[in-house]
């Protein structure tokens, strides 16, 4: 517990420990950001635990809490890594292990657009393994909600290297 599993541009996720149902948990930490920014970021990341909250789905990571005085979210603690520390490793993967990556952010993807929404930041770093090989896909700070409206016009949002090229534009 306490270690750093990963960081990107909204905040840090670290290790932690849920003393009261005795597991280990990923908690995502909002960096501290001062003014309008820091509010429109406040409200993206608090839509977050509440969408991925909301989605009950085996291969989406779940949400298990959100504390607004953080703030922060807890997170189901996937032992297994990234997609993208697996692809970092240099060794190549087996074509079962691609299917079953494949099948699995496929099916999230389905559930998630069957909601109206659209992850916005599907890349190696947001796919996660769990203990039993299980895949999740996580991360919906960038998610579009269709039929809320609910990003600003004209902000770029997700990871420049994934992102299309209409939305770039």
């Amino acid at each position: 517990p306490g270690k750093a599993l990963g960081a990107g541009g909204s905040g840090r996720v670290i290790l932690a420990e849920d003393t009261f149902f005795g597991r280990n948990v990923a908690v995502k930490i909002l960096s501290a950001v001062e003014g309008t920014t820091g509010k429109d970021a406040l409200v993206r990341f608090a839509r977050e635990a509440r969408l991925a909250a909301s989605l009950d789905h085996p291969a989406i990571v779940r949400v298990f809490d959100y504390h607004a005085d953080g703030p922060l979210l807890v997170m189901e603690h996937m032992v297994g890594g990234t997609f993208a520390d697996r692809l970092a490793a240099g060794v190549p993967l087996a074509p079962s292990t691609v299917r079953h990556v494949i099948k699995s952010v496929l099916s999230a993807l389905d559930a998630v657009h069957r909601r109206g929404v659209v992850h916005r930041d599907v890349k190696p770093a947001n796919i996660f393994f769990g203990q039993t090989g299980e895949v999740k896909l996580g991360d919906f700070g960038a998610a579009h909600l269709g039929d809320l409206g609910q990003t600003r016009t004209g902000a770029m949002i997700g990871s420049l290297a994934t992102m299309s090229p209409e939305q770039i534009t």
